[in-house]
């Protein structure tokens, strides 16, 4: 391999390494996880730690079925 081919490997690795650089390691779309899974895992961890079994979320448009939920 010549010096321009390591020079173009050098710099596609570059681009492809950049996210992983910029943000301290951690690379992916957490929207899901962030906006989605999370607050439903918290939710269900406080009602059953109050002794409460979560059958109806309130908090999602004016309450929705939990337990039942394919999530």
């Amino acid at each position: 391999m010549n010096l321009s081919g390591l020079k173009i490997l050098f710099c596609v690795t570059l681009a492809f390494g950049a996210p992983l650089l910029m943000t301290g390691g951690i690379v992916g779309n957490f929207g899901d996880i962030y906006g989605y899974a999370a607050p439903f895992r918290h939710f269900s961890a406080n009602a059953l730690q109050t002794g409460i079994v979560p059958l109806w979320n309130p908090f999602i448009f004016c309450g929705t079925p939990f337990l039942a939920s394919p999530q």
